[in-house]
């Protein structure tokens, strides 16, 4: 059985082309599960900054806000004979929390506030139907079991009252009405004496005297032993045990606070960075600028760290330095240079003018070791190259400076410059002998870092090299900017050879490749080493 053997191009045996796949960009944003993850990792700074935060701030407010300290005291009370035990609790856990007790409290502690001050600083708590406890709080140990000393005597004094009160109430009303039958008593004895002993009146008389003194009796009676109960409530009830500081550890606290913190913060860290992985349409994958460029990603180096205001301070660290990245670059760069007949190049900076400006001034630098003459051109937004390396003025020579200890020219042209020597679209206009042009260095090594926007709009960059390479970095750009960025580069000369990836995921898999043509009397076989392989690991 003999196999099929695909066509060139991935064709179909007999020549039928294949059907090309779609491409991310053109089935829309999808975050996969690996993105995430992806986000997580990379990220992975802004995660420890937040779990720190989190464990921080709690133990910051240990030290600017330390915690409250709490005592709590027991007591035991007792309630009349007769009485729902459970309803009178609750009328003590109700009485407790009155202003009244609080008042009396702050009378206690001698303290100039207002009872309400007070009154949020305790709670009680009915344990039973005879347990009440008392819980305060306090900036210390002391003023807690203060606090709460002074509460438990305040409510055991209002209650007393209350008791006493109320049974001196009872009492009146019963004291009433042993005077009404007493006063009721005189007059039936008056009359049991003036009538006959044997008549009916004498006997009914005295039959309800009797029954009035009874009912004294009674009432006498009753009215003893309300003042003995009372008496016995008022002097049963008392503190059972004595306030007493709660223990706080001086370290389980703070540590679980601190702990919880750090969760906290780093769930929040992560939820950003999910929240922002899936809502971002920032390109990060070789294939997806592949596509977006039209332009192979021949190689891909991990994040460099270079910020506009250090820019210039880091950008001569690490050409006197072993940078990896940018020394991956080089090599890259230095190998599409040897595709052009001349030794010309372009770097095109899309999001990434730090990065590139570092590479293409490192390239100088090598070749400048080696022997070679080097011109450097600047056609950057705002001469970034030229003002990180100490020319302040465009103009129309060039001007040596001095790259990784190697001296070379650096040309930052002037805008007029710039607007005589290349035009948007058609012939290069005559140029007067004091305007450079690329014929001038026809000896030299000359290295051109383009950016192009639709800010600036194209610029005609065939007088210099057609040989161009785009330096990209994942997260910056968005496909529809990368898009134009490359169309522009395109409509402006430039035949991009390949691009560069800055900042690409450890894990990014894709292969970063697109099917070009190639170009008529091109040898397929000589480039195919660096057309074919689409990823080139630093």
């Amino acid at each position: 059985m003999t196999g099929d053997v695909p066509g060139p191009n991935g064709s179909q045996p007999g020549g039928t082309p294949r059907e090309p796949q779609p491409s991310r960009l053109a089935l829309g944003p999808f975050v996969s599960l690996q993105d995430v993850l992806s986000a997580l990792r990379r990220r992975r700074r802004f995660l420890l900054l937040m779990a720190a935060a989190g464990l921080l701030v709690p133990l910051a407010l240990v030290v600017v806000a330390p915690p409250k300290r709490s005592a709590t005291t027991t007591l035991f009370l007792t309630h009349r004979s007769g009485d729902d035990p459970n309803l009178d609790m609750t009328t003590d856990v109700a009485l407790l929390q009155t202003a009244v007790v609080a008042q009396r409290a702050v009378d206690r502690l001698g303290m100039h506030v207002p009872a309400q001050a007070l009154l949020s600083q305790y709670r009680g708590v009915a344990d039973g139907v005879a347990i009440l406890q008392i819980t305060a709080t306090g900036s210390s140990s002391s003023q807690a079991v203060q606090r709460a000393d002074a509460v438990a005597g305040a409510f055991l004094q209002v209650r007393n009252r209350l008791l006493e009160s109320q049974e001196q109430a009872v009492t009146k009303v019963l004291a009433g009405q042993v005077a009404e039958l007493q006063s009721e008593v005189s007059q039936l004895s008056g009359a049991i004496d003036a009538s006959s002993p044997a008549s009916s009146q004498a006997a009914a008389a005295v039959a309800q005297r009797n029954d009035d003194l009874t009912q004294i009796a009674d009432i006498q009676q009753t009215m003893q032993s309300g003042a003995v109960d009372t008496q016995s409530v008022v002097d049963s009830s008392k503190v059972l045990v004595t306030a007493t500081a709660a223990p706080l550890s001086r370290v389980k606290g703070p540590a679980t606070d601190a702990g919880a913190g750090m969760l906290a913060g780093l769930a929040l860290g992560a939820a950003v960075v999910t929240v922002g992985a899936i809502a971002s349409d920032r390109m990060r994958r070789r294939e997806d600028f592949a596509a977006a460029l039209g332009t192979p990603v021949e190689l891909s180096v991990g994040r460099t760290r270079s910020p506009r205001w250090w820019a210039g301070h880091r950008l001569r660290r690490r050409l006197g330095g072993r940078d990896r990245n940018v020394q991956s670059m080089e090599r890259h760069l230095r190998s599409c240079l040897l595709l052009d007949p001349r030794p010309r190049l372009a770097v095109v900076s899309i999001d990434s003018l730090e990065t590139s400006a570092c590479a293409l001034a490192s390239l100088a630098g090598t070749l400048a070791r080696e022997g070679a003459r080097v011109l450097l051109v600047d056609l950057s937004d705002s001469a970034f190259l030229g003002r990180m390396l100490g020319v302040r003025q465009a103009g129309t020579e060039p001007s040596p400076v001095t790259v990784a200890g190697q001296s070379v020219l650096l040309l930052v042209p002037a805008d007029e410059v710039v607007s005589t020597l290349f035009t948007r679209a058609g012939e290069i206009h005559p140029r007067p002998p004091s305007e450079p042009t690329a014929d001038r260095f026809s000896d030299s090594v000359v290295l051109v870092l383009v950016t192009v926007g639709p800010e600036t709009g194209p610029r005609r960059l065939a007088a210099w090299t057609s040989n161009a390479v785009f330096v990209v970095t994942a997260g910056r750009s968005r496909p529809t900017r990368v898009r134009a960025d490359a169309e522009l580069a395109r409509s402006a000369g430039l035949d991009p050879r390949s691009a560069i990836l800055v900042g690409a995921d450890g894990d990014d898999d894709s292969p970063g490749t697109v099917e070009r043509p190639p170009r008529p009397g091109q040898d397929v076989r000589s480039t195919g080493g660096l057309r074919s392989q689409g990823v080139i690991r630093p």
